[in-house]
């Protein structure tokens, strides 16, 4: 019999509140080049990633959605786009899975910058104003770079939230 705290159903909203918490107080005060870096992209990429597309866009859909409770951005973007991102991370799986660790980081942090472009356009599509201009560039950067760094962490969070530690 597995222990509450073994379900994934517990350990997926206990790692979105400590990042979001993360992300909330020590990345929000830290901009390089302006731009602020995204924990919560991360995750959500981590998720499909690790456990694939559809499990992948259920908790891009659930980051999004407890991340759009905190932005000024219209209620339900991060959480479409999330979801979306998350679906499609999930493709992802079998290279990461099968490439070297420093592969997956690369990988990651091509994905973390795609993904900043597709929020904005999404964004744009529905009322969000001068979410795609220059300065979008280097957001892309800034956010691709941050996750590639934190790309095995992220992975092995994630991997552990949903799979238990199990490799899939």
């Amino acid at each position: 019999m597995l222990t509450l705290a073994a379900r994934p159903w517990v350990r997926v909203p206990l790692v979105t509140v400590v990042a979001l918490a993360v992300q909330l107080s020590l990345f929000t005060d830290m901009r390089p080049f302006d731009a602020i870096a995204d924990v919560m992209l991360l995750l959500v990429l981590a998720s499909g990633m690790v456990a694939g597309p559809r499990d992948g866009a259920l908790c891009g859909f659930f980051i999004g959605f407890v991340y759009d409770l905190m932005l000024r951005t219209p209620f339900g973007l991060s959480a479409l786009s999330y979801a979306l991102i998350g679906y499609a991370a999930g493709y992802l799986q079998a290279v990461v899975s099968s490439a070297p660790w420093w592969i997956g980081m690369l990988i990651m942090g091509a994905a973390s910058a795609v993904s900043v472009f597709v929020y904005a356009t999404i964004g744009t599509v529905f009322g969000l104003r001068d979410a795609v201009n220059l300065h979008l560039v280097t957001v892309m950067l800034v956010v691709g770079a941050v996750n590639m760094l934190l790309a095995i962490p992220g992975l092995w969070v994630q991997r552990w939230a949903l799979l238990g530690g199990e490799r899939s």
